[in-house]
């Protein structure tokens, strides 16, 4: 019932809420979630305050990933220890043993660690199981298409993907080290109509298109820089519509609309876009250096004003600038 009312919320934010609306939302889930800190985090008792409007953002203070990992035990609210989480999400990565709930309880997830330190972020259960309502609402696939049935590629799994299976979603991964024959192979075994993939696994895919039994009805891309020339190359080959997604271990940011623009999912984070000299950004076509994100819907380990990793986030940074700030992207 609680998925049914996430994906009645989901739809309405989006479709008949207006931007003053979402900031009097994005407010009122900041300051539960600061309430909620404060309370359960002991890294936050002293530093974070409720504020009376967005405009006060400033005055809550940066954390990074450097920081998260080095007070994990204090910034969490439900008391996981950094070293026994670290320890068996490391152990899980390295056997690509991806399913299952640490405590019963919670997704574990590590980041890629492009920078040279792996980040370690906790996601509830309780979260992970709204994921197809969430789906339904926010993946930019239409209901037409179902029943979903997914090929689903990335450099690795969690059960936190694997949640989105559901009666009408079926989700099926593959590593994006697979051959290409073997995927071809699965698409076709597994009548799939729907694939979710890197855009450079699907430029590798590009030369077996025809092999292919039945169309797929949609391509989600993520992870990666979509141009709008490959993206017309890949709609073209396919013979579908091609959308993007972008999501990271530190929360969903935006999704794709049912004309196939990107929109922040904006009651889910709220995100800040900086210059080098860390002033914010409030017009289109000026380089973005840093992404600040707050995770409104996560109060196990709350992330409140986390500064996104410059490699991490290159590729993000470049799409969300056009994103928030383009009049061209509202529908």
């Amino acid at each position: 019932m609680n998925g049914l009312v996430d994906f009645f919320r989901l739809i309405v934010h989006r479709n008949l809420f207006s931007h003053k609306h979402i900031q009097a939302y994005q407010l009122k889930q900041l300051n539960k979630l600061i309430n909620h800190a404060k309370k359960h985090a002991p890294y936050y008792q002293k530093t974070l305050h409720p504020l009376t409007s967005l405009n006060e953002l400033n005055q809550l203070p940066l954390i990074n990933k450097a920081i998260l990992m080095e007070h994990f035990d204090t910034i969490n609210t439900v008391g996981i220890h950094k070293d026994e989480a670290m320890k068996i999400a490391v152990e899980k990565e390295k056997n690509k043993d991806y399913l299952g709930y640490y405590q019963d309880h919670f997704v574990l997830g590590l980041s890629s660690g492009t920078s040279g330190n792996k980040g370690l972020f906790i996601t509830p259960k309780s979260l992970t199981k709204k994921l197809p309502f969430v789906f339904l609402a926010r993946s930019g696939l239409p209901l037409r298409f179902l029943p979903y049935r997914i090929l689903f590629m990335l450099r690795v799994f969690s059960q936190g993907f694997n949640d989105i299976n559901a009666p009408m979603i079926s989700l099926k991964y593959l590593s994006t080290m697979t051959p290409v024959d073997e995927i071809m192979d699965q698409i076709n075994t597994h009548k799939i109509n729907i694939l979710m993939a890197p855009p450079s696994l699907c430029r590798l895919l590009l030369p077996q298109v025809h092999h292919i039994h039945r169309p797929l009805n949609m391509i989600v891309t993520y992870a990666e820089v979509l141009e709008e020339e490959e993206k017309q190359r890949l709609a073209s080959a396919f013979q579908c519509k091609v959308i993007e997604i972008y999501q990271a271990s530190e929360g969903q940011m935006a999704s794709a609309c049912s004309h196939g623009r990107l929109h922040i999912n904006e009651d889910m984070v709220l995100v800040e876009l900086k210059d080098q000299d860390m002033n914010e950004i409030t017009q289109p076509h000026v380089v973005a250096h840093k992404m600040i994100i707050t995770n409104l819907v996560n109060v196990a380990q709350p992330l409140i004003r986390y500064e996104m990793n410059d490699f991490d986030c290159f590729w993000m940074i470049h799409v969300l600038v056009a994103v928030i700030l383009e009049p061209s992207n509202m529908c």
